[in-house]
């Protein structure tokens, strides 16, 4: 359940070298006197001297392709999931266009595939050699190890896992039945669903909060420990398209699309309302935050910043929620096109994904359209923002 060592350092001159097996953390790079244990003396991060703010592109060229390499070499077709390494060293890529996981070195921009046939759509677990994917839109670590990260797969309605561990290294499904459709909840690997998009598990980790999309419902798999598979039922939603506020399944949602959880909250993002619900897991009260969002794709709580960041694709924008004073402001973006340029005056276009470092100081972009991977240094407080129990009152 401990994380592999530290990463092994890499030499701008020297940047590939036999891979070690068994760590997500060390998948990228090494050099030929480094140690497994050693500290990255004297590596430099190459983006360290951007401008606080600035959103670059971190990896792709912006041609549709498959190359591994560099960021003025490599290419991406159509990423659509992302997801940090415990240590931030490395961005896990869903790259949904080309059916290939990724990997992309923070410090560098290096990217490399780590699983994976490019044009073979399929669902098909086993090792990283054998195993296939289709689809990403949904990707994020079991807190429970940081070596296993779980992806949802919404064209083939399952979620799966993506074991770093030693001696494991493979792809399982561990929750749906890949090609059906339906609202089967029980057990997880029989559960059948309709066209997921988000997942995100509850403060402590017990829960994998699933966003039914199709079904219009809020799900949870409770009970996963790995070997075990754990069940799936339903949190919230009666199944079909509305707004209305209330406990439990007595409340409606319109696809509900991104979610995002911390405490006793648990934020959702509809994207046929373009509503924003607030779910107390305690006692099921399902409320609305906001009414204005503009095609939401993903949430993020920034526990530094005490605030919620909502990254929306028909806007191209990321919003920044304050939790405290529920003033909403605008934060990256705001057209859909592409520039290198600092918060709202950068663009980037049909984003569909997100992830922020463990400290709040990077923000990491899954910039689909253009076919990038993005990032900026953002300012942090540097104090961890923790909410207080959720108001059921609060609508802006």
């Amino acid at each position: 359940g401990h994380p592999h060592p530290s990463p092994i350092c890499a030499s701008m001159s020297q940047p590939l070298c036999p891979v070690p097996r068994g760590s997500f953390a060390t998948l990228l790079f090494c050099s030929a006197a480094a140690s497994m244990l050693g500290s990255c003396t004297g590596f430099t991060n190459v983006f360290s001297s951007t401008t606080q703010g600035t959103l670059y592109a971190l990896s792709g060229t912006g041609t549709s392709g498959t190359q591994d390499g560099n960021p003025e070499f490599a290419t991406h077709n159509s990423p659509q999931a992302v997801s940090l390494s415990w240590d931030d060293r490395t961005l896990l890529v869903g790259d949904s266009g080309s059916n290939l996981l990724r990997a992309i070195d923070t410090f560098s921009g290096f990217a490399r595939t780590i699983a994976g046939s490019a044009g073979s759509s399929s669902i098909l677990d086993g090792d990283f050699q054998t195993a296939r994917f289709a689809n990403f839109h949904a990707m994020i670590r079991w807190p429970a190890d940081p070596n296993v990260t779980l992806y949802l797969d919404s064209s083939h309605n399952v979620v799966r896992a993506i074991d770093f561990n030693a001696g494991v290294e493979r792809v399982d499904t561990i929750a749906g039945k890949s090609g059906s459709t339906g609202s089967l909840g029980g057990n997880a690997i029989d559960a059948t669903f309709n066209g997921p998009e988000d997942i995100c598990f509850s403060a402590d980790g017990s829960k994998l909060f699933i966003m039914d999309t199709g079904n219009h419902i809020v799900r949870a798999l409770v009970g996963f420990t790995g070997k075990y598979r754990g069940s799936v039922n339903v949190l919230a939603g009666t199944g079909s398209a509305g707004t209305a506020d209330g406990i439990g399944t007595s409340a409606s949602f319109n696809s509900p699309c991104a979610c995002a959880a911390q405490g006793e909250a648990l934020f959702v993002a509809d994207r046929g309302s373009n509503y924003l619900r607030l779910i107390d897991t305690v006692d099921g009260m399902v409320s609305t935050v906001l009414t204005s969002l503009g095609g939401p794709a993903r949430l993020l709580l920034d526990l530094f910043s005490g605030s919620l960041l909502i990254l929306e694709t028909t806007s191209c924008r990321i919003r920044s929620l304050n939790l405290r004073s529920f003033a909403v402001s605008n934060f990256f973006g705001g057209s859909c096109t592409y520039s290198v340029s600092t918060y709202t005056s950068a663009r980037f276009s049909g984003a569909k994904d997100f992830a922020l470092s463990s400290k709040g100081t990077m923000l990491y972009i899954a910039d689909t359209s253009n076919r990038r991977i993005r990032a900026a240094r953002i300012p942090s407080s540097g104090q961890d923002f923790r909410l207080s129990s959720p108001s059921h009152t609060r609508t802006v």
